[in-house]
Order: structure tokens, then C-alpha cells, then sequence
């Protein structure tokens, strides 16, 4: 496929692609509202934790180009995604981009003079590029790992607004956002008293990443050696779904920087949770969400250096899947006798990789096992989807005989077919 998201005309030969079916567009709906599908759709990709892993619809290897370029398709695709899901076609209108950026940043796009008249495309090429132009550099894996992520701000109020809400003051409300996520940054960096060197980096990397005036990333600064306590946090109003997920999330990953929650940041995460109206269970969620990406994505992460980082997050993940299959071992071997196709596509998994489709029944009925095994709730939460890697890979090893009766009765179809 000849394509690069660079150059003049490359959003056009995109939905050329799109149109002729080289690109396929589609969108996995679930049985929440549009924000969590938005999260549901991007949550592996990358795209809300500024590292981008996989694409949302492009097929190819997201490492065949450089970050940036890569950023800027997975972003574009982004405001795609969000076309789709409030059932609209997937061509977007470059004016409608232009229009959302020139609110957002209180300026006319002409005002550049570098586009004739009939270049929009080309315009929001150049603002899609100027919004992602944010280099940090550093040896860290997760100062790394986080470049540019408050660009995912764009697509939550992007999304917004076309879900029909109206922001007077696109500017101040983003900017409302940021604060509020690097005053959550700082409670968390100094949740236990102790602001460690990867923590300070995640707080370096966000404060340079937004586009708050100087004036106030230097307030915010001076804020970091008193420390906030989460009571004291002034959270945006009317605050939905997918910026509370996402203030949640940020919280976590300053607290997993060292691979390690001490009881004080234990305390401080599920107090923050309590604040944002999240549950036990979503809490957890979240956790597993960003525990999770990081080892789907392990080798697509050239950061992640530290093998002994890798083989904690790891067990801590699959500690969990373990325990939660191991208590509910007896039902489940009962439920999985019941369920052939499962069985049949999870021991399908032990050999490849399965279908976009075939994940997609996995998962729906995992979930309809979570109904009579509460344990398994989990994999119905927003985030469960990504656990499914090592759901598939832990099952097989800890319910041997559900499998191989699977195996015999495969067998035995066989011998009928050849007699």
C-alpha cells in the first residue's frame, strides 16, 4: 500500500483508501454511551497516553513511519472514530477541523497566509503538525511513553461537541482541563512524601506539553515541592465519563512510574477515585487498563529498557486474572462445557492470533459468563477488552480438562467426517 501521512494530498489518499475498502472502517459499538465507546475504540492504540502503539483503522504497522507522523494519522483517525460513532459518514470535512481548532486557539487559520484558498485539507495537515510539535527527550521510558498527551484533550472536546455540547470558550475550558489534570499530576507525585525521579519526569513532560500561558505553568510549578492534598483539588464542573477516566488514569500512571503503589498512594488513588464518582471495581479497571497496554505493547515500546519493569507489571497483571479464575475455578469448567465456541476460539488462540471479530465474541461472552460469576465482571468494565491477551493465554493452563474435552470432541467430529 502506497501511503505516508506526510506530504501534500495524503488525508485525501487516505479516504480514497477508505472509499475503495483498503482501509476498513470499522468500529466496535458497545452497549455504553458514546464517550466510553470513544475510550473503548482508542484505549490500545496509545492515543490517550501520547505514545502511539497501533492505529485505529490503518492496517499497517504503526512503527513503519516516524513517531510523529504516525501520531498525526492515529490523531486524525481519532476525529474519524468520533464522526463514526455519532453516526456520521467517515470523511470528515476539513472545514469543520479548521473551525474546532481556530476556537480553540482564538485565531483564524488564514491569518498563516501559507494556503490558497482551496487547501483545507492542507490546512488542518499544518494544524494536526503544529498541535503535535511537542520534543521531549529523555532516557526514561515513561517521560517517553508520554509525549504529547495532553493532545488527547483535543479529541475528548472534539467529541463533545459533536455529541451536541457547546463550549462558549473552547480555549479556557481546555485549559481548565489541563490545570486541573497537572494538580492531580502533583497530588499523586507527592501522594507518599516522596517525589521520585520518574514521577518528577511525568510532571516535567505534562507541564511542558500544555498550552497554559507561562504565568501559570510557573505557579503550577512552585506547586509541586508543597504538594496538594486530594481534598483540595478543584475539579472542572459537570465533569463527564471520559475526563474523569482519563484524570483517573494520569493519577496512575505518575503512581505505577516505579512499578510500585505503597499503602499511601493506595490510599490517595482510591480517594481521588471516591472523587471522580468511580467504584471499587472501576478503579480497578482503570489499573488493569494501563497495567495491560503496556504488555500488549511491550515490544512496540522502544523505551522499555528495563526487562525487571516489564516482568512486574506482568505478574501484578496476571496475578490478578489468576486469582479471579482460580476462585470461580469449578463454575467456570461448568459454564465452559456449556460454551463450545468459547472454548473452541480461546484454545484457537494458543496458535494464532485471533480475528478482530473473533476477540469481539470473546469477549461478549466472557461477559455473559461475568452474569452468574461476578468475579469476571471485570472484563465488562470499559477496559476489560485489553486484558484479553492474557485472559486467552492463562485459561487454557488453569482449566486444562474444559480444553481437552474440547480437543476430543474436535477429535471425534473429525473421525465422523472421515467415516
Amino acid at each position: 500500500m502506497s501511503f505516508t501521512p506526510e506530504g501534500k494530498g495524503w488525508i485525501q489518499k487516505y479516504h480514497e483508501l477508505a472509499s475503495n475498502g483498503t482501509i476498513q472502517m470499522e468500529v466496535d459499538q458497545y452497549q455504553f454511551d458514546p464517550e466510553k465507546n470513544l475510550y473503548l475504540n482508542i484505549q490500545d492504540t496509545g492515543l490517550i497516553y501520547g505514545y502511539p502503539t497501533n492505529f485505529i483503522f490503518y492496517p499497517d504497522e504503526i512503527s513503519k513511519w516516524a513517531t510523529a507522523d504516525s501520531y498525526k494519522l492515529l490523531l486524525y483517525e481519532g476525529f474519524i472514530l468520533s464522526n463514526i460513532l455519532n453516526s456520521q459518514s467517515h470523511v470528515i470535512d476539513p472545514k469543520e477541523l479548521i473551525e474546532f481548532y481556530e476556537m480553540l486557539n482564538h485565531k483564524k487559520i488564514s491569518k498563516f497566509n501559507l494556503f490558497g484558498k482551496d487547501d483545507d485539507y492542507e490546512k488542518v495537515d499544518f494544524l494536526l503538525s503544529k498541535r503535535l510539535n511537542i520534543k521531549i527527550q529523555g532516557d526514561s521510558f515513561w517521560l517517553n511513553y508520554l509525549s504529547n498527551s495532553f493532545i488527547y484533550t483535543d479529541l475528548i472536546l472534539y467529541h463533545k461537541i459533536k455529541m451536541g455540547h457547546q463550549f462558549p470558550e473552547l480555549e479556557k475550558r481546555i485549559q481548565f482541563i489541563q490545570k486541573a489534570a497537572l494538580h492531580i499530576i502533583i497530588a499523586a507525585t507527592t501522594s507518599n512524601g516522596i517525589i521520585g525521579e520518574k514521577e518528577k519526569a511525568v510532571f516535567d513532560l505534562f507541564l511542558a506539553s500544555s498550552s497554559l500561558p507561562d504565568s501559570d505553568k510557573n505557579e503550577i510549578e512552585s506547586m509541586l515541592s508543597k504538594g496538594i492534598d486530594v481534598n483540595e483539588l478543584v475539579l472542572p464542573d459537570e465533569l463527564t465519563w471520559i475526563v474523569r477516566r482519563w484524570f483517573l488514569e494520569i493519577a496512575l500512571i505518575v503512581i505505577l512510574a516505579d512499578n510500585i503503589i505503597d499503602p499511601k498512594e493506595q490510599a490517595f488513588v482510591e480517594k481521588l477515585s471516591e472523587r471522580l464518582s468511580f467504584n471499587k471495581y472501576e478503579l480497578e479497571d482503570a489499573q488493569n487498563s494501563i497495567q495491560s497496554f503496556i504488555l500488549n505493547n511491550f515490544e512496540k515500546l522502544p523505551y522499555l529498557t528495563d526487562k525487571s519493569e516489564f516482568q512486574q507489571i506482568y505478574g501484578n497483571v496476571s496475578n490478578k486474572v489468576v486469582k479471579a479464575v482460580s476462585n470461580n475455578k469449578e463454575k467456570l469448567i461448568k459454564e465452559l462445557h456449556e460454551s463450545k465456541e468459547l472454548v473452541a476460539l480461546i484454545t484457537k488462540s494458543t496458535t494464532r492470533e485471533l480475528t478482530r471479530d473473533e476477540k469481539k465474541k470473546v469477549r461478549k461472552q466472557l461477559g455473559d459468563l461475568a452474569k452468574s460469576i461476578p468475579a469476571l465482571a471485570v472484563f465488562m468494565l470499559p477496559g476489560g477488552a485489553i486484558l484479553l491477551p492474557l485472559v486467552l493465554k492463562v485459561l487454557p493452563n488453569l482449566l486444562p480438562s474444559a480444553f481437552q474435552s474440547n480437543k476430543l470432541d474436535e477429535g471425534n467430529e473429525e473421525l465422523k467426517m472421515k467415516n
